[in-house]
């Protein structure tokens, strides 16, 4: 049989100016034009030969396949989720032939005496009959992508409002209809379009996020623009039940914010945990402000009859048409960022302005003074606390802001949420709700007899359990999750705010005492800390408050430290991961085991709050999510998930007054016997000192310390944008452990720089001119493993995505010809000189505190054009290991053409290694040493796809599974491989080959595909 041929692509001069008016020639640009006709028959040629040489392997992919779906459970199901009235349980399942989930729901079942069993007093009636929300499947019927981002029931429990994209370019479209029949539900701005247009009769160029108002007459959603598809706009669409599709698409949705900064990215975090605001993000250059719309309060009390339910609608009808007459609300002027404009009937509230002092992270509100002065919790880091720290903030005003919880160095502040009474307005909040509810028994959706119920039993809960602020933190790859009673935090940061004042107003006795008033000057680079810019005036026009500030902050900092300092004279942590024993188990009775409460600790550098307790899942688990979704605000509840790569999710609800934990539910894992896997943390030494967490997971029976005998290794990282590569739970890479039924596997997260895994640090110096560290800790992870007899380096293949994808890519070109043997690069961010000198693409300007900006700065041009590995193919021409790149037609992250420039450039570059004399004894070198010419393959997504791979559950197993089969196949999980020969003794195997002999490299998608707003 012949050897398949691939597909050639000419060069083209395609000529490049740098910012010192140098040229370069890019000669594959010519290929970024998808309407070219030559270039998509060529993009099907590369699939026709990827498919012609993944042949060899389709019997062994078919096995992996079967494997994988073997784990996942005949009958999926997500954990039941109460709506904020108490009246609804929402929840998910799938089943056998279904590749999405169907959303449904059942009403509620109340235990209303006693409330022993905090969070477990609650749960749906699993007598009732479940009610289908919203079937995907259904919606899917027809089409050959559809990812539904977000799924949001109304607060009355008459509609479901929904976000899909049909194509998978991240443009959604928002629709609305009435659960129980399906019917689509006109509303402003959205448009009536025929199947054949694709449209679904709603309202498209929308973001992923949908939002509720508390009263069910709108949504919320973001628009993006046209040209690079960011949101821009926040618009609330009126429902317009009674009028026509056609009526609905004349009118124009409310506008409420726009955004004119050329590169401004908005994002719609969602309502407060007591239901008075809408927070949104607002992030440009670097910079992220916190702005907060005021929603009109929820209906009045319980409507506990269909009368008083048909009474509150009227009125609630009335005072909508009421509202929407009204003359626009007056908006703030300060902190409000360049370029935004604020608009609608409802005021905003500045929660946190831009700073270049600090980043605003999250907020959550802590509380009112009745005029308009509101106060938010708010999550930052800055110079003083990198890793985070949370701050009370006033009036938006952020330098006299109250420290609530400090920062260490090491130990993240990653997630906050606030729970328990808030006054009048959550209960108010939780009644509104049943009484929509209660509104919507009218209309024939189901019985809520439980809803007014269900309320009054949570608002007594609520007023009797006071409020809690929830910090979940990480530090040495642990997640914790610290609770603080801020039942009294109003008056705790009065009496601060109070000493700071005494202490400027004596500052100010000792000038006039000495009759020397000198300008405040700056303080020192190094102690400018969190002192916010010189153009925010106080309001008496003294800088004495940036002192205090800075000041009380300076202390805190300085016992942080000291602790951390103490902390950090023992070592980090190493070993296996211990199985969970401190959370509490709920058998299927009902009855709850509870873990004792751990006894109450404050974290040192001495919060201005009282730490009450403290909860971790009871092993080393760094995977750990706290759920805003879940129990409306007012209750003392929280829910979080945790897993970790042999840890199925474990959903826990925890009582924050009474301190207790109760597990909800553990996944369920088919072929899963306990104690089959185990995992560990792990360290590796860099190259300059720094030490590099990795996450290790293989079968208990062939840990390689323990059996002296090395493993095939498949090794994951990422390492960009600060974001956190967390070792989830996927059951269908218990695959990959058990090597397709070959042999032991061994599977490695490398939580490299560049990355979020240990803070804003960890983030800083993987980033633009210090990109390399991700490199070099990637090599420093394979070091150590080989070091301590965890593999070979033979053995190792990479798996990358994105911007994993540019690690691994940087890797394999700057490591030693035959240092790796196999590659899989899923959408890979290769040819970034390319993307971040063209600012028509839509991450280009909002990515240059990451990347740089080489369109102007020579420096950034530079340094970019050393590691992009589009640029510099030329390394691994001489000794190509088997690559697999993929890519898609319609990604808007990280565009078709980058991929397919550099599988062009390399093929070139490699054929011109062979013909050269020189270049061809070094690849003939590379060769021996392990290293090989080959495959190169392209695999282009050409008919509906983005950035996250296939959107039915099938597909996405299907994918997953050939990369896998690929790796595993070259990796020769089928031959146990050799202890690492010592000095003098011949190896078992070939120098540089795997134990099957054959030449292997790997560059796959990384280790969960998770859905984020900005970023490759």
């Amino acid at each position: 049989m012949a050897t398949p041929v691939p597909p050639v692509v000419p060069p083209r001069p395609h000529e490049v100016v740098t910012p010192d008016g140098a040229k370069r020639n890019d000669p594959y640009a010519w290929l970024r034009d998808d309407k070219n006709p030559e270039i998509i028959e060529y993009l099907k040629a590369e699939n026709k030969y990827g498919e012609e040489i993944l042949k060899a392997n389709s019997e062994f992919e078919k096995r992996i396949l079967s494997d994988m779906d073997s784990r996942v459970p005949r009958h999926e199901s997500t954990p039941a989720t109460p709506a904020d009235s108490l009246s609804y349980w929402y929840g998910s399942t799938r089943g056998p032939g279904q590749d999405y989930w169907v959303h449904s729901r059942r009403p509620a079942l109340t235990k209303l005496q006693g409330h022993t069993q905090g969070p477990l007093s609650y749960g749906p009636d699993l007598k009732a009959s479940e009610q289908v929300v919203l079937d995907i499947n259904k919606l899917a019927k027809g089409l050959k992508y559809c990812d539904v981002a977000s799924v949001k029931p109304s607060p009355d429990g008459r509609y479901v409002a929904f976000t899909v994209d049909t194509v998978g370019n991240e443009e959604y479209e928002l629709v609305v209809q009435e659960i129980g029949t399906g019917r689509r539900v006109p509303f402003a701005g959205a448009r009536e379009t025929s199947s054949a247009a694709g449209g679904l009769g709603g309202m498209r160029n929308v973001g992923s996020a949908v939002e509720w108002t508390p009263d069910s007459a709108a949504v919320f959603a973001l628009q993006l623009t046209p040209q690079t598809h960011e949101a821009y706009k926040l618009v609330r669409c009126r429902l317009m039940s009674g009028a026509s599709t056609a009526a609905a698409a004349r009118a124009e949705p409310e506008l409420l914010l726009q955004d004119d900064k050329e590169g401004a990215v908005l994002e719609m975090p969602g309502p407060t945990s007591c239901g008075r605001f809408l927070m949104l993000s607002r992030k440009a250059e670097g910079f992220t402000a916190l702005l907060a719309l005021t929603l009109p309060n929820a209906a009045g009390s319980n409507a506990s009859t269909a009368a008083a339910a048909a009474a509150a609608a009227a009125a609630a009808a009335a005072a909508a048409a009421a509202a929407a007459a009204a003359a626009p609300a007056k908006q703030p002027s300060r902190g409000v960022p360049a370029g935004v404009k604020l608009h609608g009937r409802d005021p905003w509230v500045v929660v946190a302005p831009e700073s270049d002092a600090c980043d605003v992270l999250r907020a959550d509100h802590l509380y009112g003074d009745g005029n308009g002065k509101e106060t938010f919790a708010v999550l930052l880091d800055s110079d003083k606390y990198p890793d985070g720290c949370v701050c009370a903030v006033t009036g938006g005003d952020l330098k006299r802001r109250t420290v609530l919880v400090p920062g260490q160095r090491g130990r993240q502040v990653v997630d906050i949420a606030v729970r328990g009474d808030c006054g009048s307005a959550g209960a108010a909040a939780v009644n509104g709700a049943a009484n929509g509810a209660a509104n919507s028994a009218l209309h024939g959706n189901g019985s809520h007899a439980n809803g007014g119920a269900a309320a009054t039993a949570a608002n007594g809960a609520a007023g009797k359990a006071g409020r809690y602020l929830v910090v979940h933190m990480l530090e040495d790859m642990k997640a914790t999750v610290q609770v603080y009673d801020i039942s009294s935090a109003k008056q705790a940061v009065t009496a601060r705010v109070a000493d700071r004042a005494q202490r400027r107003r004596q500052r100010r006795s000792t000038r006039k005492a000495a009759a020397v008033r000198p300008p405040s000057p700056l303080p020192p680079a190094d102690q400018k800390g969190d002192v916010a810019d010189d153009d925010d005036d106080d309001d008496d026009g003294d800088d004495d408050d940036d002192e205090s500030v800075d000041e009380e902050e300076v202390q805190l900092a300085a016992a942080a430290e000291q602790h951390q300092q103490n902390h950090y004279q023992q070592q980090q942590p190493e070993g296996v991961h211990a199985r969970a024993v401190a959370a509490a188990a709920a058998p299927p009775s009902g009855k709850a085991q509870v873990a004792a409460p751990a006894p109450a600790s404050a974290p040192a550098g001495g919060p201005l709050l009282p730490c009450v307790w403290s909860y971790s899942p009871g092993e080393a688990i760094s995977s750990l999510h706290l759920d805003h979704g879940c129990w409306h605000g007012t209750l003392p509840y929280v829910r979080l998930s945790y897993s970790n790569l042999t840890t199925p999710t474990t959903t826990v609800d925890l009582d924050l007054a009474g301190r207790q934990a109760y597990v909800r539910e553990v996944e369920r894992v088919e072929n899963f016997g306990e104690g089959r896997y185990m995992s560990a943390t792990l360290w590796a030494t860099s190259d300059d000192g720094t030490r590099v967490p990795a996450t290790v997971a293989c079968r208990t029976d062939a840990w390689p310390t323990a059996t002296g005998r090395p493993l095939p290794c498949i090794l994951q990282a990422y390492g960009a944008y600060g974001r956190k590569l967390l070792p989830d739970f996927i059951p269908g890479d218990l695959a990959m452990l058990d090597g397709g039924g070959d042999g032991p596997c061994l599977v490695v997260l490398a939580h490299v720089r560049g990355g979020g895994e240990l803070g804003s640090y960890w983030h800083v110096e993987g980033k633009k001119h210090k990109k390399i560290n991700t490199q070099v800790d990637i090599a420093a992870v394979v070091r150590m493993l080989v070091d301590q007899g965890f593999t070979r380096q033979d053995a190792v293949g990479l798996w990358g995505r994105s911007a994993g994808g540019l690690a691994m890519g940087m890797t394999l070109q700057r490591c030693p010809p035959g240092t790796f043997r196999t590659a899989v690069l899923d959408v890979p961010f290769l040819d970034v000189l390319g993307a971040m000198t063209d600012s028509s693409l839509p991450l280009t300007i909002k990515e240059r505190p990451e990347w740089g900006d080489p369109a102007s700065s020579q420096e950034d041009y530079d340094y970019i054009l050393s590691y992009s590995p589009y640029d510099n193919v030329e390394p691994l021409a001489t000794s190509t290991p088997a690559i697999i790149v993929t890519c898609s037609l319609h990604d808007p992250r990280v565009p078709y053409w980058g991929p397919a420039k550099f599988v062009a450039r390399l093929r070139a570059a490699m054929a011109k290694a062979v013909a050269a004399p020189a270049a061809g004894a070094a690849a003939a070198a590379g060769a021996a040493a392990g290293g090989g010419g080959g495959p190169v393959l392209l695999l282009t997504e050409l008919e509906a796809g983005g950035h996250f791979a296939a959107s039915g559950a099938s597909g996405r197993l299907a994918e997953r599974a050939m990369r896998v089969a690929f790796m595993l196949r070259q990796l020769g999980v089928a031959a146990a491989l050799q202890p690492a020969a010592k000095p003098g003794q011949q190896s078992a195997t070939q120098p540089g080959l795997a134990a099957s002999g054959k030449p292997v490299v790997v560059v796959v998608a990384a280790t969960a595909v998770a859905r984020v707003n900005d970023g490759r």
